[in-house]
Order: C-alpha cells, then structure tokens, then sequence
C-alpha cells in the first residue's frame, strides 16, 4: 500500500467509534423502552429525566464524538489529498484515534472529568 493511504487506518478507526457508541445507544434506549423504564416519546426531545447514567454518558460522549474529531477528519483528508502523508503524521494519528478512545471509555464508564483532560 502506498505511504500516503496508511492515515486510512486510523480515519477508519475513528468512524468506528461513534458507530460503536451509536449502536450501544440504540441497544441501550431500547432496552430501556421494553423493559418499560421509558416511554419510545421520550426520545422525542433532548431531556435527560428518568433517564440511565449510562445512557446520559453515551449520548453526551456521542455528542462529543462530533466536536473535535472533525478537525482530526479534515487533517486526514488533506493530508491524503495534498501528499504529504509521512510516518510521522500516521503516528500521530494514531495517538489521536487511541487518546479518543480512552477518552471515551472514561467518558462512559467512571466518567471523573481530571482523567478525560489530561
């Protein structure tokens, strides 16, 4: 594979995991309308009552998910389109797509705000 597609990589990453936690919000509402916790309207609106933490924290990390991420995307994009992918910009890459990733698992799991900025 040319030099210049290995960013591919990393972008493929990074579509994935909101994919990843737009499917655990669907399992999840789901789950929470049959077990008749929540009403299928209560979707309807952007509220957080009676909802799951677990859910709150999915949502707000999707939301997050589409901030930043984008500038990353864009790099990636140009980077491919003006050639000048090297090695260096593929680690860094992944050590974007990685820090997301732990971003995000913090952000759903224990969620303490000092360990997702740092």
């Amino acid at each position: 594979m040319k030099e210049h597609l290995s960013i591919i990589y990393p972008l493929f990453v990074m579509v994935l995991l909101p994919a990843t936690v737009v499917l655990l919000i669907f399992i999840f509402r789901m789950k929470a309308v049959l077990d008749g916790k929540l009403h299928a309207q209560h979707f309807a609106i952007k509220t957080t009552e009676g909802t799951s933490p677990l859910l709150v924290k999915l949502t707000h990390n999707l939301g997050n998910l589409f901030e930043m991420p984008v500038l990353f995307y864009t790099v990636c994009v140009l980077a491919v389109a003006i050639s000048v992918v090297d090695e260096r910009l593929v680690f860094f890459a992944w050590c974007y797509v990685v820090s997301r990733v732990i971003h995000s698992l913090i952000h759903i799991t224990y969620n303490k705000v000092v360990h997702r900025v740092a």
